[in-house]
């Protein structure tokens, strides 16, 4: 439909590792960041499911629609690189490359640990429906939906929550009864 109402114009997709982006949308439990087409809305209501389908379907949105008028901006290579992933944008676009002083203000580079996406997965209810959404999909677009191959320990982090919360003034009877009520319900 934009092809069609802007037939010159640039798009630019931006693309994040899965997991990553998992993570990131599910960690505080924002649903925000769900695209709520038909194919999400009619999983279960599991935030990790959903979130791993809107970005299963975001890549066939881009294997399917992709022409020569896409950017694909890697968000790795943007933290990594603003400068000269920026400076490629206004090339492609055409415009001079004067302001990418601005580009030095985006967000710096952190380490990254998966810890908590891993911790949520060890026994998802939907593991197996999560991974068969990313892991063609992934190669298909340069990225690895291996758990194991990422930064961070599912049992470190789950250890970290519960002495965390025993540390706290909490009977370890709560904090593993907190532990349980923080995994993803089951529908």
């Amino acid at each position: 439909m934009l092809k069609a109402m802007f037939p010159d114009a640039l798009f630019v997709f931006s693309m994040r590792a899965p997991w990553p982006t998992i993570q990131s949308a599910t960690v505080k439990g924002n649903t925000s960041f769900l695209v709520p087409t038909e194919f999400v809305n009619s999983l279960p209501d599991n935030l990790i499911l959903r979130a791993a389908a809107t970005w299963a379907e975001s890549i066939d949105v881009l294997m399917r629609e992709r022409e020569a008028n896409w950017f694909v901006v890697r968000h790795e290579e943007l933290i990594a690189r603003p400068h000269a992933v920026i400076a490629e944008l206004y090339r492609r676009v055409g415009m001079k490359q004067a302001p990418l002083a601005h580009a030095a203000r985006l967000p710096e580079t952190r380490p990254s640990d998966c810890a908590f996406i891993k911790y949520q997965m060890m026994r998802h209810p939907y593991r197996a429906e999560i991974f068969s959404l990313l892991e063609v999909r992934a190669r298909a677009v340069g990225y690895d939906a291996n758990l194991a191959a990422l930064p961070g320990s599912g049992l470190r982090y789950a250890a970290g929550t519960l002495f965390g919360q025993v540390a706290a003034g909490e009977t370890a009877e709560k904090a593993s009864e907190a532990s349980v009520h923080s995994r993803p319900s089951v529908t």
